[in-house]
């Protein structure tokens, strides 16, 4: 049976534990829904469910605050299940769009959460997806357009409270090394150092692949001389 105790709450269409289904494709003060419980399921106390799609995909986390435990899950056609995690006790997934995108936050620590995105089975920190040494630790995303454009929130070195951000999606740029956004002379060392030390740059530089750039499939000494032509046209 459904715990009241624990369902009272809820924002838009978006309800605790409820995913409340338009039974029209129009939105009228008179609309009548459909109601699916979503959870929670067996060993969990709570279901909080928070984003839903225009395919009726929700997504949530589910809660057992006996043992502190916290797990995203997903609803869609094939019924209701835990989305699959790199973390062992805390993550919460946030908002879907309709390409089956979703985001959150899951821990990295027993006291740090990152904001993430699951897409392709798999769950990507979304902080190796900014430049680096920017300063900003993205703790939490809350939603994601249908273009990729995500927000939520951050904290900045330095600075007291919570920031909320807005993450814009940037098209590959051949050259951009450092993945600045621009392609200047920062971009030397890097370039040397994914020639040289490989697994160093893709360490510093994570998801940064622009140095293919006579489309070999990988970043060799090939590369050089359209790198040296694409520094001095700009």
């Amino acid at each position: 049976m459904w715990d009241h105790e624990y369902t009272t709450s809820g924002r838009a269409v978006r309800a605790l534990g409820v995913l409340i289904t338009l039974s029209t494709a129009a939105v009228s003060l008179g609309q009548r829904y459909v109601l699916t419980e979503l959870g929670p399921l067996p060993g969990y106390r709570h279901s909080y469910a928070l984003g839903v799609n225009d395919f009726g995909e929700a997504v949530g986390y589910l809660y057992d605050n006996s043992v502190w435990d916290m797990r995203a899950f997903i609803y869609h056609g094939n019924g209701f299940e835990p989305i699959v995690t790199d973390v062992v006790t805390f993550s919460q997934a946030r908002g879907i769009n309709n390409a089956g995108q979703i985001v959150g936050e899951a821990n990295v620590d027993w006291s740090t959460t990152h904001a993430v995105l699951w897409q392709g089975g798999e769950m990507i920190d979304l902080n190796t997806r900014i430049s680096p040494g920017s300063g900003w630790e993205l703790a939490s995303a809350a939603a994601i357009s249908e273009n990729g454009y995500i927000v939520g929130y951050a904290f900045v070195e330095g600075e007291f409270g919570a920031h909320g951000f807005l993450l814009t999606p940037v098209a590959p740029l051949p050259g951009d090394m450092n993945c600045d956004g621009v392609v200047d002379f920062a971009d030397i060392n890097p370039f040397v150092q994914a020639l040289t030390e490989p697994a160093t740059y893709a360490d510093t530089y994570p998801a940064c692949e622009n140095g293919d750039l006579d489309d070999s499939g990988d970043t060799d000494f090939g590369d050089i001389n359209p790198f040296v032509a694409l520094l001095l046209a700009a």
